[in-house]
């Protein structure tokens, strides 16, 4: 109440401040009932909705509880369910053991009865084995079929069968031990009543029946190598027969007590001492294995076995273990080991050769030398140690005193000498065969050939090569020039002392590229060579055939057509290339040598002045300057003809006879003139060296045809003997000046058959009583070129010479080695472009193509033809020029012709040239004979240093 007042008290206090709110009284008192109306129905309104929810409610609760009775009753009626199946769960749960524990039991049973039958027929068969081998090997064969069964079933079931197929295996393994023990046992019995192995020494009579046990025992050890009932041979392949194991226990013992034991027989550095033992041993007991075991293989259908193969098969393995044993014990004795290595493959070959030996099963085999040096590691230190004894040999050799004396004694004389090394060098190689020879594998063969012998040959070539280079050092006068050279030493070259260098390493050369080639067709050395040819064919190029060696690196040191032509080649290509290489080297030096030296003793002679002297007297004797020269060559032709062949001395000869040519013609034929009586006593001197020479080879001067075509001529009378017989100088120099027929009649009368018309001419020429004439040609050609000077045009200098010259003969000569130095010095004169050394040397080798322009004697113009073969269809003139004061005269035209003609006969189409854009007149003189311009060549004259002007190409078609 109190609140309720106070509330109303508050809202009058509130609504009411003055008297003046009491006027708004009544409309308070109306807006209140209508609020209180309001609130009333809206009252009436949520008790109508709270009790329509609360029937609702009621009756969802009533569902509910209906429900969840009906839950109830289908738990329980679950549970009564579950205790049920929880009863049959327990029962099945049972069967299951029950039936797990009856697989159980038929699996032990199964593996009780497999262990039964292991254990019935390995009783079967062993209870059978002494009486009856044959009979034993059934049961023994159904065990090994069960144990091929237990195999195949128990991949089927994932492997659940391991233990037992292992037991049945060693139960296998054991009965065959056995069988062989039991075997074994009764086989000893009967080798001891026979007395093995010293029966073998005494005669057999009166063992007939320790014989024929001895044969029951070896029988029945031999129906183990028998095919079982399932075909399987019981036996391998590869190793010895198991009677042979039996019976070389005994001999493998006595290898132990004498070998293998603290008795003086065993030295590891005689590993000779058991290998003769073990063929001795062999060889003892042939006769009884051939007469009475090979019989007794080829009566039970082992006939295919051969009794001795089989008995050294089965000593074999004692002959390993001895050599790995003594590996230990020679660790680090180098001599001790390459002694092995070579016993081993001695005794190797022994067998092979003896007994043709191929263990059984096999294509071939490999000697027990496969123990020692079988692994790369192995062969390779045995190939060091090899390597390095036999570089010590070569350096031996090589350093004993006499190692480069020429050897002459036991030496056909019809052969060329060698050098004492060269000799001992091949006895050296061919002992390095013997050792190498016999190893069995190829890819070891080829190793020790490339390594040791080759590489021994490529030392003493690089030797040879070593002795022609300090010989050309030595030689060499600006070294000579050159202080601290000793005169001594370089004295050594010089004379019949430097040939004996040179002679050395040339009979060496020849000596060992012979025995190369010898060797290439010995059967050995053919064999491997066929063999790396097939390994080489089935290798690409990219894997190695032998080591770590490709076909390229070994075709490199062998022959290049290893893979592209094998049947042609051989070992040795490369190498007896280069020792032919060394050879042609060697020859070259000597002749340069013998020319050199000759060239030196003949200076003073060179010097000589006297041959245009006139005598009266007849000269009968050689100039005394001549006569050391002489006497030198004759020495050194002397040491020659004995230390070479005679086709090869006679191969020297003729080129240092060429070469002394040329010496002869340049500084005596062409610096001098010539009386009669000089060229007479030049004609002696030659004779008397021609004479000299020929008391060691037929023919002398075969090489110096100049030279005597030169004693012709320069020796001719000046005056005619009035008989008509004998040509003088004057009927020469006319009929050769007539030219033609004429000149080649009196050509032939003289016997000229080296030099031709112009030198022919040229050598009259050369006789003082010539020079007059040739002082008018000379004033002539003077002349000419003051006349040609005073005219101004072309047409009145080719009048000019023709009222001067009392002939226009125009005629081509080839270019030879005396004439090359006028065609050089007119390309300097016509041409403004330089020409190399290489432009002239190739002129003299290309006949046709190149020719001197003659015009009444008179060298005046050149000719230089180029044939390319890369442009066959297209002739180039290089070269084409004529003297200025001897232009117009047709001698151009002559060339061109001449060039058209040979355009033809080589099949050419066009011919071309270049022409300087600057030279107007000469682009007319070309145009004139049918050239056309085909284009501009820019720069084409800069490589010639001409400032890089231009060029016209100019081009005529071969009609």
């Amino acid at each position: 109440m109190v609140d309720t007042d106070t509330y109303v008290l508050e809202y009058l206090d509130e609504n009411f401040r003055s008297v003046e709110g009491l006027k708004a009284v009544n409309e308070l008192l109306d807006t209140l009932q209508t609020q209180q109306k309001a609130l009333g129905e809206q009252i009436l309104e949520a008790k109508t909705r709270m009790d329509t929810t609360q029937a609702e409610s009621a009756s969802h609760a009533r569902s509910i509880l209906e429900e969840v009775d009906e839950l109830s009753a289908k738990r329980a009626e679950y549970e009564m369910h579950r205790a049920r199946s929880e009863e049959w769960s327990g029962s099945l749960g049972r069967l299951r053991e029950l039936d797990g524990s009856l697989r159980d039991l038929d699996v032990a049973y199964g593996y009780a009865s497999i262990l039964a039958k292991v254990k019935s027929l390995s009783i079967e068969a062993s209870s059978l084995i002494t009486t009856d081998p044959r009979a034993a090997l059934i049961p023994y064969a159904s065990l090994r079929t069960l144990a091929k069964s237990l195999r195949t079933k128990n991949i089927d079931a994932d492997s659940s069968a391991i233990h037992l197929i292992e037991y049945v295996d060693l139960s296998s393994d054991a009965l065959w031990e056995e069988m062989k023990r039991k075997l074994s046992e009764g086989f000893k019995g009967a080798l001891e009543d026979l007395g093995w192995p010293t029966i073998v020494a005494k005669s057999m009579e009166g063992y007939e029946e320790k014989i024929a046990a001895f044969r029951i025992g070896f029988e029945k050890l031999l129906v183990l190598e028998q095919p079982d009932a399932n075909g399987n041979d019981t036996s391998s392949q590869s190793g010895p027969l198991l009677a042979f194991s039996v019976l070389t226990e005994p001999l493998d013992l006595r290898f132990r007590y004498h070998f293998q034991s603290n008795r003086t027989t065993n030295r590891p550095d005689r590993p000779e001492w058991f290998f003769t033992h073990l063929l001795t041993l062999f060889e003892d007991h042939s006769a009884f294995i051939n007469t009475v075991i090979q019989p007794i293989l080829a009566s039970t259908g082992l006939g295919q076995r051969i009794a001795m193969n089989e008995l050294i098969t089965a000593m074999l393995p004692t002959a390993e273990r001895k050599l790995k044993l003594l590996l230990v014990e020679i660790e680090g004795h180098a001599k001790v080991w390459s002694h092995l290595v070579h016993e081993t493959l001695r005794f190797d070959d022994a067998v092979r050769e003896r007994w043709m030996y191929v263990p059984f099963g096999q294509e071939r085999w490999n000697g027990t030398v496969e123990t020692i040096i079988g692994t790369p590691a192995l062969f390779e230190k045995w190939l060091s140690i090899e390597g390095e004894f036999d570089l010590m040999r070569y350096h031996e050799i090589l350093a004993s005193p006499d190692a480069w004396q020429l050897e002459f004694e036991g030496i056909d004389p019809a052969v060329t000498k060698p050098t004492k090394s060269a000799l001992r060098l091949k006895d050296m190689l061919d002992t390095i065969l013997t050792r190498f020879a016999p190893l069995p594998r190829f890819d070891h063969r080829v190793n020790f050939f490339l390594d040791v012998q080759l590489a021994i040959l490529e030392g003493y070539l690089d030797r040879l090569n070593g002795i022609c280079d300090a010989f050309e050092t030595l030689s060499s006068s600006i070294i000579r020039a050159v202080p601290g050279v000793h005169r001594d030493e370089a004295r050594t070259t010089m004379g019949v002392g430097g040939l004996e260098r040179l002679c050395r390493a040339y009979g060496s050369a020849v000596f060992l590229e012979e025995t190369m080639r010898e060797w290439s067709e010995d059967v050995f050395f053919v064999e491997l060579w066929q063999d790396l040819a097939d390994a080489a064919s089935d290798t690409s190029s990219d894997e190695p055939i032998v080591g770590s060696m490709g076909v390229e690196q070994i075709a490199g040191r062998t022959s290049r057509v290893l893979v592209t032509d094998p049947e042609s080649g051989t070992l040795f290509d490369e190498t007896m290339e280069a020792y032919q290489t060394l050879r042609v080297r060697a020859e070259t030096l000597i002749v340069r040598h013998l020319s050199k030296e000759m060239a030196n003793e003949g200076k003073t002679y060179a010097r000589l002045q006297s041959w245009s002297s006139v005598r009266p007297a007849e000269t009968t004797t050689i100039s005394p300057e001549f006569a050391q020269p002489i006497q030198s060559l004759t020495a050194m032709l002397s040491f020659l003809s004995t230390t070479f062949a005679y086709p090869v001395f006679l191969r020297l000869y003729r080129s240092f006879s060429s070469d002394f040519q040329h010496w002869i013609w340049e500084h005596i034929v062409e610096r001098n003139k010539f009386s009669e009586h000089g060229g007479r006593q030049f004609k002696r001197d030659m004779e008397g060296l021609w004479q000299a020479c020929g008391e060691f080879c037929a023919r002398p001067a075969v090489r110096m045809g100049k030279v005597e075509d030169a004693c012709v001529v320069l020796g001719l009378p000046t005056a005619a003997d009035g008989k008509g017989e004998v040509l003088d100088l004057w009927s020469v120099l006319r009929e050769l000046d007539a030219g033609g027929e004429r000149a080649n009649v009196v050509m032939g009368k003289l016997g000229l058959t080296s030099v031709d018309l112009h030198e022919a001419r040229w050598l009259v020429g050369r006789r003082i009583e010539a020079v007059a004439r040739t002082s008018i040609a000379k004033r002539w050609t003077l002349i000419t070129i003051r006349v040609l000077e005073r005219y101004p045009d072309q047409r009145s200098k080719e009048r000019a010479l023709d009222n001067m010259a009392p002939s226009k003969r125009i005629a081509l000569d080839d270019i030879t080695p005396n004439n090359l130095g006028t065609f050089k010095k007119l390309h300097q004169v016509i041409f403004p472009v330089p020409y190399s050394e290489q432009f002239f040397k190739e002129t003299l080798v290309i006949g046709e193509l190149a020719k001197l322009a003659y015009f009444n004697d008179i060298s005046v113009g050149a000719l230089r033809l180029t044939h390319d073969k890369s442009t066959p269809t297209i002739l180039y003139i290089s070269t084409l020029g004529v003297l200025p004061p001897y232009r117009s005269l047709s001698i151009g035209t002559t060339m061109l012709t001449h060039t058209m003609t040979q355009a033809k006969e080589l099949g050419c189409e066009v011919v071309e040239a270049h022409v300087s854009t600057e030279n107007e007149v000469g682009v007319k003189w070309w145009e004139k004979r049918g050239f056309e311009v085909v284009e501009v060549v820019k720069g084409y004259y800069e490589k010639k240093k001409e400032g890089g002007r231009d060029a016209w190409l100019i081009r005529r078609r071969v009609e």
